[in-house]
């Protein structure tokens, strides 16, 4: 009776654990796949995210070329005159090529947002050639107006050049492109 009741008590452990197998494998099976395919899901959204955030970094970036391009278009056609700044640059581009620019004179125009800037110099082929091709490269947006080269004795030459610069638009309600883009880029 020992050996049956033995036998029994192994049967019903192996039932019981039959039991406990099949109950198992009905419930976590189903809940490994749910989650497998959670799992999956997040993996793409946690991807999509990523792609969002590389390219709201590509905004970003081209938002700061922009920002720079705008400050630099704000140079090239500032809101005013700019006088000292505008003398500056020409003293600069004479001390660069070795030459002094003993005279500016600068008029400002209001009826077509100009500045007319007149000034001569004294100098070598060399040195007038430098000061006209840094005029041409500078920054500032410049139309030369006029100029004349004439031999000042003793191999120098004399360069006098009247050049028109302009500035942004005034008036009430009027706004330039440039004002525009500043704008929507401190936003």
């Amino acid at each position: 009776m020992k050996k049956n009741n033995s036998t029994s008590s192994v049967a019903f452990a192996i039932l019981i654990i039959g039991a406990c197998f099949i109950f198992s494998w009905q419930m976590l099976v189903p809940q490994y796949k749910q989650n497998k395919e959670k799992l999956l899901q997040l993996n793409s959204e946690v991807n999509a995210a990523r792609d969002k955030l590389d390219s709201l970094k590509a905004a970003s970036d081209s938002l700061t070329e922009l920002g720079t391009l705008v400050d630099q278009m704000l140079v090239a056609v500032p809101k005013d005159a700019d006088q000292p700044n505008l003398i500056t640059e020409l003293e600069a581009i004479g001390a660069k090529n070795q030459v002094v620019i003993p005279a500016v004179s600068v008029t400002d125009s209001e009826i077509d947002n100009s500045i007319t800037i007149g000034f001569s110099i004294n100098g070598s082929f060399a040195q007038i050639s430098s000061v006209i091709a840094s005029l041409e490269k500078d920054i500032r947006f410049m139309n030369m107006q006029s100029l004349s080269i004439a031999d000042g004795g003793n191999g120098a030459m004399s360069l006098s050049v009247q050049i028109k610069a302009y500035k942004q638009t005034s008036g009430a309600g009027s706004t330039t492109g440039t004002q525009s883009l500043t704008e929507s880029v401190n936003q």
